[in-house]
């Protein structure tokens, strides 16, 4: 008995809505409990804030650039040396420059800010150094075109050298600013000019020896890309 007043509900309930062809409605939308009777869900009207949101393609946003995520920044450039070298109160001539060639992993955390670890080459002509840095970026706007404040800081250690006492391991720090340029949703062209600081172990002979540490400036030009 239980069974038949049941199946009875259902037949009304299905029957009934379609007495005058048209859907039960609840507040705006056209809905029902039973699928069936609803048909196809896609014509149900939804919220344009969540329509907004589904298409809404990240990790870039309303720029069309770069928003955030996982980022590497590979560049060369040249330093060339200026000033003296300071070394226990006397000031040594230095006149080398260098080929530099640098990547940088990391993560870009917005438009802003990104930060990684770079590692690459500083090539003299007498030596080779290795420089491994911590890597920080702030860029100036969001959008195609950017300024960029950087500063990178590490240790750099000696791969090769001509002779004895000539180049060493010592730490290395290089603010510099530049400019970001996307050429397309995640790739940018970057460039910066910086003034780089490296400490040096001096062993040079005029009237007497000199012997101590030092740091060698330099203006050093970069070019690269970033991804």
């Amino acid at each position: 008995m239980r069974l038949y007043y049941f199946c009875l509900v259902l037949f009304f309930a299905y029957n009934l809505p379609h007495a005058n062809g048209s859907l039960p409605k609840i507040g705006s939308i056209d809905t029902c409990v039973f699928p069936k009777l609803v048909g196809n869900f896609e014509q149900i009207p939804k919220p344009s804030h969540i329509s907004n949101i589904l298409n809404t393609k990240f990790p870039f946003n309303e720029t069309g650039f770069k928003y955030s995520g996982f980022i590497n920044i590979t560049e060369i450039g040249a330093s060339i040396s200026v000033g003296k070298i300071k070394v226990n109160n006397f000031l040594i001539s230095d006149t080398r420059s260098s080929l530099n060639i640098r990547t940088v992993n990391g993560y870009q955390f917005n438009y802003y800010f990104s930060m990684g670890v770079g590692c690459g080459l500083d090539i003299y002509d007498l030596f080779t150094l290795a420089p491994v840095t911590l890597d920080a970026r702030i860029a100036t706007t969001e959008g195609k075109f950017s300024g960029l404040l950087v500063l990178n800081a590490g240790y750099s250690f000696l791969i090769n050298r001509a002779y004895r006492d000539l180049g060493n391991d010592g730490f290395i720090i290089n603010p510099s600013v530049g400019f970001r340029n996307y050429l397309s949703e995640n790739i940018a062209l970057v460039a910066t000019l910086g003034y780089k600081m490296q400490q040096q172990q001096i062993h040079e002979y005029y009237y007497y020896p000199i012997s101590g540490s030092g740091f060698r400036k330099a203006i050093c030009l970069n070019v690269g890309l970033s991804f």
